[in-house]
């Protein structure tokens, strides 16, 4: 029953963005081609070219628009059915702390790259952006993100349920970190990006991604875990050697972009927003233990996962305001905001009613979370192995994510 009503919720959803979307394509003097390339294709390209783009005499700008806003919304509920559905079920994974931070890496992940991206690294030297770099734009990336997370976890599991001498399953592990480390690194160095991290740097840090699975699936008793951990590493070793070295010579080739953290100075608002935050998330739990017995219904603010949720999107408010607003006129470097509905918030109180929204996201959506779980546990007993687990995930992401970029572009100086 349980099932069903997800699955009726998530078909509705999804559909009923798909309907509203078809009727607005419809009623464009643009046309359904048209539609898609301004509202989706377009943006996409702008953000991976650095400058608006043209189709058809169509122009697209960087950000996103309401209709896109549907479009993306339906996908992540479609997703993350699809991923309850056809990799925690089928593999039998329950998706708990130990998990949760096997997937640390990708939180990292997604972020680094996106800033990285501003810096030109993903740009060729003609001007021109490598292939890659449409996967690492907003929202593409967080796809990109996903899916990799997905194939760590789904790898992870099916090696740990080989019948394998455990000398043999270590090496298989070994071999698939190995494997996906210098697999980016081939695709860096055969796409042409302007800098490809050393073999020996990369090897170093593979060698500890393993040394890392291993100690991690020895104590969680589960080799599956500790390799998908293993693998988000290796996902991210090549590019925090690219960051490294940017960091190290930011004026010097081959990087695009001239500006750096060193020479810029911005480094310290990613301790101090990050810090900002922390106090959030716990005043937050504070907050649920103290109102607990007179309003239980608060009381699940108390939870890790709630502290969690406000943390994530407590770090994306208070980025943003910075970014754009700079409420404290210390000269930061200042961006666009692409939501629109973000952007209508910021013109609140100087930006502070968008901070005040983004903290209530977290705090009300982790309410409603825990009231989904509570049912679930008391039908089914098979907790966070869920859709709900995977809806913390995702809230969190969507927090933390875009947050956690600002944060590395303002440190990055770009």
């Amino acid at each position: 029953m349980r099932d069903r009503r997800l699955l009726l919720f998530v078909l509705a959803g999804a559909g009923l963005a798909a309907l509203t979307l078809v009727a607005w394509a419809a009623l464009s003097p643009e046309g359904f081609p048209g539609f898609f390339w301004k509202h989706f294709a377009g943006p996409v390209a702008a953000q991976a070219e650095g400058r608006s783009v043209t189709w058809n005499g169509i122009p697209a700008q960087v950000g996103y628009s309401v209709p896109s806003l549907l479009g993306y919304g339906a996908i992540l509920l479609l997703g993350l059915y699809a991923v309850d559905a056809l990799l925690l079920r089928r593999l039998g994974l329950r998706l708990g702390w130990g998990l949760a931070v096997a997937l640390a890496p990708f939180f990292a992940f997604g972020p680094l790259l996106r800033a990285l991206q501003v810096t030109g690294f993903l740009t060729a030297r003609d001007g021109t952006p490598l292939p890659l770099a449409y996967a690492v734009v907003e929202p593409v990336v967080y796809l990109t993100t996903a899916a990799l997370a997905a194939l760590a976890l789904g790898w992870g599991a099916t090696v740990a349920r080989m019948r394998l001498p455990e000398r043999a399953r270590t090496t298989v592990s070994a071999g698939s970190i190995l494997a996906l480390g210098f697999g980016l690194w081939l695709l860096l160095l055969l796409g042409g990006a302007p800098y490809v991290p050393s073999a020996w740097g990369l090897l170093a840090l593979l060698a500890g991604a393993i040394a890392a699975a291993f100690l991690f699936g020895r104590l969680l008793k589960d080799p599956g875990a500790g390799l998908s951990l293993g693998l988000g590493l290796a996902v991210l070793a090549p590019f925090v050697l690219a960051t490294i070295a940017f960091l190290a010579s930011p004026d010097a080739e081959p990087w695009p972009t001239r500006r750096g953290a060193g020479a810029d100075g911005y480094g310290w608002i990613l301790p101090l927003v990050l810090a900002a935050a922390a106090v959030a998330g716990l005043l937050t739990m504070a907050l649920g233990r103290a109102v607990r017995a007179a309003l239980p219904r608060l009381a699940p603010l108390a939870r890790p996962e709630a502290g969690l949720l406000v943390f994530a999107h407590a770090v994306d408010g208070f980025s943003t305001i910075l970014g754009v607003k700079d409420p404290f006129n210390w000269g930061l470097p200042q961006y666009q905001e692409q939501n629109p509905v973000s952007l209508a918030l910021l013109n609140v109180a100087n930006g502070w009613g968008f901070v005040v929204v983004k903290l209530l996201v977290g705090a009300v959506t982790a309410l409603v979370l825990h009231e989904f779980l509570k049912e679930e546990e008391g039908e089914t007993g098979r907790g966070r192995e869920t859709l709900v687990a995977l809806g913390y995930v995702a809230v969190f992401a969507l927090g933390w994510g875009p947050g956690f970029t600002n944060l590395l572009r303002a440190g990055f100086g770009v």
